[in-house]
């Protein structure tokens, strides 16, 4: 918690005086200066994107990496979440940031699925044109099986290829057996409901923590 307050106060105190052009010697500044300075930026981008997926819970990560050998170093800043009230791919969101030029080239939400902050839209801090939109909250619980040795489910190969339909095919094949899902109390809580042909659907949209009030997790 200390740590999060001490990087909330530096950058209270540099955001004001960096822009994306000083950003450009992210590299010589100090780490935990830069770091700062990177989260402001990611924090922005986040809520600009994808408001939903922004958490506060937690210190975020801020990592520098070589995506391929010889382009250049980028900078993930991650937001995790707590666990216990949420299911996503791992992370809230995460922010990819050029070392060069400071600014977000693209955003992964915690449903899976991303951004990619194109140049030709101009400032990023415009937010995202009208046919792109900010992406919605999706949580990621879904029913969760699994196989003991005594059911063996054989996939038909000319769909063992598509996800979608694989996975439709098994949760089928899977109600053959009467069987309940292992986190059925979850599903519940989610808002999951089973129907009288035993499968399970989503009863009301995905809201995340922040809004949920006194709903169930």
């Amino acid at each position: 918690m200390k740590n999060i307050k001490r990087i909330i106060i530096i950058i209270f105190i540099y955001t004001s005086c960096f822009t994306v052009v000083v950003a450009q010697d992210l590299r010589k500044m100090p780490e935990i200066q830069r770091n700062a300075v990177l989260i402001s930026i990611a924090r922005e981008a986040v809520l600009l994107y994808g408001p939903d997926y922004y958490r506060e819970v937690y210190e975020p990560i801020v990592e520098r990496k070589e995506i391929c050998l010889g382009c250049g170093y980028y900078y993930f800043v991650t937001f995790p979440y707590d666990k216990t009230k949420e299911t996503l791919i791992g992370y809230a969101a995460e922010v990819q940031i050029c070392e060069n030029t400071g600014r977000p080239l693209g955003i992964m939400f915690g449903n899976g699925l991303g951004t990619r902050l194109l140049e030709e839209w101009g400032d990023w801090r415009n937010g995202p044109p009208a046919h792109v939109g900010v992406h919605k909250y999706q949580d990621m619980t879904k029913p969760i099986y699994y196989n003991d040795g005594i059911i063996e489910i054989i996939i038909p190969q000319s769909i063992a290829n598509d996800p979608e339909k694989r996975e439709a095919y098994y949760q089928q094949e899977l109600l053959k057996y009467d069987r309940e899902p292992l986190n059925k109390e979850q599903l519940l809580q989610r808002g999951w409901e089973k129907r009288s042909d035993g499968q399970w659907v989503k009863t009301r949209p995905d809201v995340p923590p922040h809004k949920r009030g006194s709903n169930p997790k």
